[in-house]
């Protein structure tokens, strides 16, 4: 349904697990990153030099680069000549041997491929569930849940330490800006211009939609004749609690 530049561009394409109703299908959410390239799908992208593959780079790189020659005089000419061809062998190894960082507002810093194996995991063990619905799987499920959930933290914090210890002149001011940013609310004060709070919101809701009944008609209610109420027994029985 698209082209290679589209592929480049998707940022998430998985099974919407939030959006399960408990129905045999299960929906796909695909995020595509829209934002305008004025030249071409890598013009943005940067290398991710962490799956450069440097032994084919050192070989490529030696094939590419220029051979010296101390029979003549350099000249300027020459020199800028040599640094160019320098310059694009370096550039050509590189463009060969390592791709492109798929940079987006959901990529994180922490994020590495061990913690994508673990999600991969998890999430194959809860399609097991859900299609089974055995104890086995569940606690296989949740398992490979916890593990996750406890590799990520980990990353997050070893993360955070190792950009903390390794702060210079110019990060030092991020961190600080980091440590001292005041938390923004999680709600947005709209509901009739004052219900900010989660219970001052159920409340206008709740008057919103349920509304109190309207007066009940007793008009005629003194000439009815009741008939004599039916007798009921007490006693709970152990088969009605069973």
């Amino acid at each position: 349904m698209g082209n290679e530049y589209v592929e480049q561009r998707i940022i998430k394409c998985r099974v919407a697990g939030h959006c399960d109703h408990g129905s045999d299908h299960h929906p796909v959410e695909t995020i595509l990153n829209l934002q305008p390239c004025p030249y071409r799908p890598e013009a943005l992208q940067p290398y991710n030099y962490t799956k450069t593959n440097w032994k084919i780079f050192e070989q490529k790189l030696g094939n590419y680069l220029p051979i010296l020659t101390h029979f003549t005089q350099p000249t300027v000419e020459t020199a800028n000549q040599l640094a160019s061809d320098i310059s694009a062998a370096i550039r050509q190894a590189i463009t060969e041997t390592t791709p492109r960082a798929d940079i987006c507002s959901f990529s994180k810093r922490w994020w590495n491929e061990e913690l994508a194996d673990l999600r991969k995991q998890a999430q194959r063990a809860r399609k097991r569930f859900n299609k089974h619905s055995s104890q086995e799987n569940e606690e296989e499920w949740k398992e490979h849940r916890k593990t996750y959930q406890r590799k990520m933290d980990e990353c997050k914090r070893n993360t955070w330490q190792k950009f903390i210890s390794e702060a210079d002149d110019h990060s030092i001011w991020k961190i600080n800006k980091y440590l001292n940013t005041t938390p923004t609310n999680t709600y947005i004060p709209t509901l009739e211009g004052e219900a900010t709070t989660n219970k001052q919101k159920s409340n206008t809701l709740a008057r919103a939609f349920f509304p109190p009944p309207p007066q009940a008609d007793l008009s005629d209610i003194l000439n009815a004749n009741y008939p004599e109420p039916v007798p009921t027994s007490f006693i709970i029985t152990m088969t009605q609690v069973k």
